[in-house]
């Protein structure tokens, strides 16, 4: 799948961003760095939303971009917006849905499956019809709409339309076609995204992305309403929190010793994993991260200070300034992103 037009949706003219970042919170590969540029980007919102989808060659797709005059890109093949590409990323961004989200934790692939097959499922039996070829989705996700329809079986048709057409009446008219559109129900196969994408004149990239974080909205839509009649379709689904177990433990055990060398030695873990682990609490969690027993009142004036003259600041360029290591200045950036700037 081509990624071109997303990244200049999620592109910056203000700043140079990294492609794989991109890409890298797109499908959910959650890791430290990932975790952290997203939320520089204020991107976390998308986190996993596009989770399995395989897309094309990065860099080709950066080298039509800049032969296009929409980017430009620099020596550590990070790139920037244009003029030109700020005009389309503008042009793009009315296309999309609203989110209210900070990060997205829930696994919006299945229930999108798992939604498709109900509402067809739905539909068929409203229409008393038990011959059709249904939807193939993977087992487990089958198995879940199977007991999901057995429990809800003599109440259906009206709890599916009611909720559907809620959800539509709070979203642009024309996005609610696109959601429909989607789906597949008696006597209607749905159109395929190529004939969406030519209908409304949007990249298949795009509408895509589009499409996800409509699901990604009718998720949160269910579990903010309590909605119970779709219960067995999400409630293995639904994720509160996005910290790994491992971090939760090593930020559990650090509250308790406060030392990272014992609770590296508690965990049989390296004190680089520990660092690791509280900052990945601190960008996930920050209400509860301590910053302060690491970044004391003098330090972070004087960072404040080299940050107000320099935001792009690099940790080998402050180096040559302060003594610090790598973990004190990546808290001090998550600090500021999360404290100072909000």
């Amino acid at each position: 799948m081509q990624i071109k037009n997303i990244l200049i949706l999620l592109g910056s003219i203000d700043e140079f961003r990294k492609p794989n970042v991109i890409k890298n919170v797109l499908i959910g590969k959650k890791t430290v760095s990932t975790l952290y540029w997203g939320m520089q980007y204020d991107l976390n919102f998308l986190f996993g939303v596009m989770h399995n989808y395989k897309f094309d060659d990065i860099n080709s797709s950066l080298l039509k971009l800049s032969d296009q005059k929409m980017i430009l890109i620099n020596d550590l093949n990070e790139y920037r917006l244009t003029s030109k590409g700020n005009v389309l990323k503008k042009q793009l961004a009315k296309l999309m849905p609203e989110t209210n989200q900070k990060i997205s934790t829930n696994h919006i692939d299945q229930f999108k499956d798992r939604f498709n097959l109900a509402s067809q499922v739905v539909s068929e039996f409203s229409y008393e019809n038990n011959h059709y070829y249904a939807q193939k989705i993977a087992f487990v996700d089958e198995y879940r709409v199977k007991r999901w329809y057995l429990k809800h079986k003599h109440n259906l048709v009206e709890p599916m339309f009611q909720s559907i057409n809620n959800f539509l009446k709070s979203i642009d008219e024309n996005l609610a076609d696109i959601f429909i559109n989607n789906l597949v129900g008696h006597d209607f196969l749905g159109k395929s995204l190529i004939q969406i994408s030519y209908e409304k004149q949007i990249s298949i990239d795009i509408l895509e992305l589009i499409i996800n974080i409509m699901y990604m909205n009718f998720f949160n839509y269910i579990i903010s309403n309590k909605i119970i009649f779709f219960k067995e379709l999400i409630d293995d689904l639904y994720v509160k929190n996005l910290v790994t177990k491992s971090a939760t433990e090593t930020f559990q055990i650090y509250q308790n010793l406060k030392d990272l060398k014992l609770v590296s030695k508690r965990r049989s873990i390296k004190i680089s994993t520990v660092k690791e682990h509280l900052l990945e609490i601190s960008i996930l969690d920050p209400r509860i991260f301590p910053f302060k027993d690491f970044l004391n009142d003098d330090l972070i004036n004087k960072l404040n200070n080299i940050f107000k003259t320099n935001p792009t600041i690099t940790f080998n360029e402050i180096k040559t300034i302060l003594t610090v290591d790598f973990f004190i200045f990546r808290l001090y950036q998550v600090f500021r992103r999360q404290t100072i700037e909000k």
